[in-house]
């Protein structure tokens, strides 16, 4: 199965000191033929290996929707850890192929994050060291510290976000990277430190958006696009630049004037006029404050229930072709909800259903009757990469990991309790249904968001209200929108291949095999 009931933690750190014995498996194929959410992105890349060399690969597990399968791998992808197990590294890096060589450097980076080491990111990830104009938004800390790498480079401008809430803090992680044609968007969960790239396992969701087209029609929906400049929005009300303040006069992205946004007012305007109708996935956030009426399901886990009742949980035609045994069907009563998260707060045991109940779409309290967490043993963090040191990215004390409502949930990846020699510690956060069977999966969410109610919300005045501390961002992957994106491909919408990082121009042409665009 993809995941393995485990002991509690006082059981654990006695019977898995030392060396793990458990033989590997022989392949990255589990025993009863299914794979791990780790072996996700690898699978895309070890198909691109063979169909260099004239070879074909057929992955596709029984019962799984063709779209969803190749789609959600083309966009999920593992951070690369130099010398770390394979079941715990992937290829994407923000040290080389982020951006094309032969491409101009970006017109304008933004970079999103909790913590962020400036002289290390600048000397690990090129097109952001070359951009035109950086931006950063993270928690500033020490000002002192900070204000002289603010203004160092003339080019670059840190806001720092004053949270509202004392116990809240912008944890939300992404990088745009914007060309005079669009932008390549990366969603995902590490920070900008060494720790992070290159010891740790690290998600990341990677698509490039057009510019929208003068003659488009304003009117499609593209709630990608609604929602990434709606948290912009919220987002502006509590910044303030680091540095230089006196250069740039008054708070918020609208104080660097609009030569920094590309003639664009502020970074809203910017994301607005950009075409999001093609994601392969839906954008998710997490913004704080207590939000009522239409904001109410806008936010946290109540927008992953807000998204699963709009595809129906299942119900409209996304299970098709499963097999009658509800076991197999991802969408069954019986299919377990997995969590897995690299830091827990205090969580009571209302909370832990709310939060079941919105990954189930809402409607209908989930009770626990199917929810595992994954949480690291003591022995996988003695043993990783890092050592003890792993562990302090993963914080959960005794008297909120030790708690009879979680540790009777907690479950381990297989892969990654038998990976060899030193495996790297999990900061990825991932959710997901999973048929009982373990070979479907319903959806898949990858986020910055932690198992906690001031990440993902917590309901107050009889479920009128909800209340959140943090920011945060993730994707959701569904077969709706996979399948949406397939469609695109088929038409050879421009949408399906444009490149933010082409020098030259690119124009709809009469669709074949380049997907409707051609560089001129």
């Amino acid at each position: 199965p993809l995941i393995r009931t485990m002991a509690s933690p006082a059981s654990v750190s006695q019977s898995d000191q030392g060396t793990n014995k458990r033989e590997r498996p022989s392949s990255s194929v589990n025993g009863d033929g299914t794979f791990s959410l780790l072996e996700l992105a690898q699978m895309r890349h070890k198909r691109r290996a063979l169909k260099e060399v004239g070879l074909e690969v057929n992955e596709k597990r029984p019962g799984e929707s063709a779209s969803f399968q190749k789609h959600a791998k083309e966009s999920f992808h593992l951070l690369s850890l130099p010398g770390a197990a394979p079941q715990t590294s992937g290829s994407f890096s923000f040290a080389q192929g982020l951006w094309s060589a032969a491409a101009p450097p970006p017109e304008l980076a933004v970079a999103m994050n909790f913590l962020v080491d400036l002289p290390y990111f600048d000397a690990l990830c090129a097109p952001w060291r070359l951009a035109r104009r950086k931006v950063v938004v993270a928690p500033a800390g020490d000002r002192a510290r900070v204000a002289p790498y603010a203004n160092a480079q003339e080019n670059l401008t840190w806001f720092h976000p004053e949270m509202p809430d004392a116990f809240g803090c912008h944890h939300a992680k992404c990088l745009m990277l914007f060309s005079k044609t669009g932008m390549r968007l990366v969603v995902h969960t590490a920070n900008y430190c060494k720790c992070d790239c290159q010891e740790k396992v690290q998600g990341a969701f990677v698509q490039d958006f057009p510019r929208r087209q003068s003659n488009s029609n304003s009117s499609v929906e593209d709630t990608f696009r609604d929602t990434l400049v709606s948290y912009v929005r919220e987002l502006d009300k509590v910044i303030s630049p680091v540095g230089r303040v006196g250069a740039f006069g008054g708070n918020g992205l609208a104080a660097v004037g609009s030569e920094t946004w590309m003639g664009f007012q502020n970074l809203a305007e910017l994301l607005a006029h950009h075409d999001f109708t093609g994601a392969r996935a839906d954008l998710t956030a997490s913004v704080p404050g207590r939000h009522t009426g239409p904001n109410f399901a806008r936010w946290g886990s109540k927008a992953i229930a807000r998204l699963l009742r709009r595809y129906g949980n299942g119900r409209s035609g996304s299970s098709a072709g499963a097999s009658s045994s509800s076991c197999s069907d991802p969408w069954a009563n019986e299919a377990r909800i997995v969590a897995q998260c690299s830091s827990l707060g205090s969580i009571p045991e209302t909370l832990l259903h709310e939060i079941e109940a919105d990954l189930r779409g809402g409607g209908g309290g989930g009770g626990g009757r199917g929810f595992s967490l994954v949480w690291p043993r003591v022995s996988e963090v003695a043993q990783c990469r890092e050592g003890w040191n792993g562990g302090n990215s993963i914080p959960g004390k005794q008297n909120n990991v030790v708690r009879n409502h979680l540790t009777t949930r907690m479950c381990q990846f297989w892969d990654v309790a038998v990976a060899a020699p030193k495996p790297a510690v999990p900061h990825i956060k991932t959710y997901c249904r999973v048929s009982s069977d373990g070979k479907r999966l319903a959806w898949a969410w990858l986020t910055s968001a932690n198992l906690s109610g001031a990440a993902l919300g917590k309901a107050e005045k009889k479920n009128t209200q909800v209340f959140i501390r943090h920011f945060e961002m993730g994707v959701l992957f569904t077969a709706e929108r996979c399948a949406a994106y397939a469609s695109l491909v088929a038409a050879g919408d421009l949408r399906s291949s444009f490149q933010a990082d082409v020098a030259a121009p690119r124009t709809l042409g009469g669709g074949g095999g380049g997907g409707g665009a051609k560089s001129e």
